[in-house]
């Protein structure tokens, strides 16, 4: 690939991670805040709160090297603490 077709392919995965970033943080603070619960979304809650606790870096077709260390710990504590 030449360096300007790389250097846009890079742009646009970085808009992509971007985009990712703030959908997840968005979803992770509902979530911690009450805001969205296992009432609202039923079916999903559960694959919802599992997915977002799971690194990007991890995912399959993430092939960057970079990691992703954006889940806060209290996603977690609220997720257990729901299906009490």
């Amino acid at each position: 690939m030449s360096a300007p077709a790389q250097s846009v392919s890079n742009a646009k995965t970085d808009d992509i991670l971007s985009l990712y970033q703030r959908l997840h943080d968005g979803l992770s603070d509902m979530v911690e805040s009450g805001r969205l619960t296992q009432a609202d979304i039923p079916d999903d809650y559960d694959w919802l709160v599992n997915e977002m606790l799971v690194p990007l870096a991890n995912h399959p077709g993430h092939n960057r090297g970079e990691s992703n260390e954006a889940q806060p710990p209290s996603v977690v504590d609220t997720a257990d603490s729901r299906r009490c």
